[in-house]
């Protein structure tokens, strides 16, 4: 790992904030959350204020569809003591007795922030095609002769199972099945999750996480990720710790270069990394 000078990490500070004007949802998205914490369940709730950085800083993975909040609720309410105890925390004290408990955090955040709304249709090539949709259905066992996603829906809507999970959606200019994976009965719901066909996002994952605990965890992406060698398409829970392990030695090393009051070590660190690694501005 290369640590960069004093200048360097500065300079990659300076261009973040001269380049990136997202960054006022994070400061909205950091508020509500504080806010929130100590209060009781109440509308908006601690997930909306994680959305609200969510569904801007990571709208390229969200455009798919979006994550349940519910679920999202539930799982900062399920795991309320341990992000408490890592918000009380500087990413300085990691140590290795910590791996555990931040592989199974990340994991149910993981589940939690998946897509929970997909849409299938013709046209869309990269992720969500009709083959796609296709081996769904031969995972539930469904027989069908269709071959139109009209003929497809036709073929599947009277399933008691799936009928409330499902639309069929026709416009003038294309045509799509939306599925909605909260609303599928447990078992078709159980088997879809056990598959590699609901989109997760590590990257959603390590943002909440920075906003629950801002002093603690630390923000990353693809490019950052390959970067420090901690890529996540295999074993992200696993590489998320590394990556955590490479960010407290950044912040040991660079805890000279941090003076703001306003920002963490671990946020600089990542608008450095943002503009190095991500943007290429320095």
């Amino acid at each position: 790992m290369i640590v960069p000078s004093r200048e360097e990490f500065l300079t990659g500070c300076e261009e973040f904030e001269k380049h990136d004007k997202r960054d006022a949802m994070y400061k909205v998205a950091t508020f509500l959350v504080s806010y929130f914490w100590d209060k009781p369940p109440a509308i908006p709730t601690i997930a909306d204020g994680l959305g609200v950085l969510l569904l801007t800083w990571n709208q390229a993975f969200y455009r798919y569809g979006i994550f349940e909040f519910d679920k999202l609720e539930e799982c900062i309410s399920n795991n309320r003591q341990m992000i408490e105890s890592f918000k009380s925390r500087n990413l300085s004290s990691l140590s290795n007795g910590d791996d555990g408990s931040i592989k199974n955090l990340f994991r149910q955040f993981l589940y939690a922030l998946q897509i929970d709304s997909m849409r299938f249709s013709n046209e869309n090539k990269k992720k969500y095609t009709k083959k796609h949709l296709e081996d769904l259905l031969d995972k539930w066992k469904i027989r069908y002769g269709a071959t139109s996603l009209e003929a497809i829906y036709e073929s599947i809507k009277g399933n008691a199972k799936i009928k409330d999970a499902i639309e069929f959606v026709m416009g003038t200019k294309k045509e799509y099945i939306q599925l909605t994976i909260s609303k599928l009965a447990d078992a078709e719901r159980e088997s879809l999750e056990s598959t590699k066909l609901i989109m997760k996002s590590p990257v959603a994952v390590a943002k909440a996480l920075h906003l629950l605990a801002p002093n603690f965890f630390p923000l990353w992406d693809g490019k950052i990720a390959r970067a420090y060698r901690c890529y996540y398409n295999d074993r992200p829970a696993e590489k998320y710790v590394s990556f955590c392990k490479i960010t407290k030695t950044m912040v040991e090393k660079l805890r000279n270069c941090v003076s703001r009051q306003d920002k963490t070590a671990v946020k600089m660190i990542d608008e450095y990394n943002y503009s190095k690694y991500t943007q290429k501005w320095i």
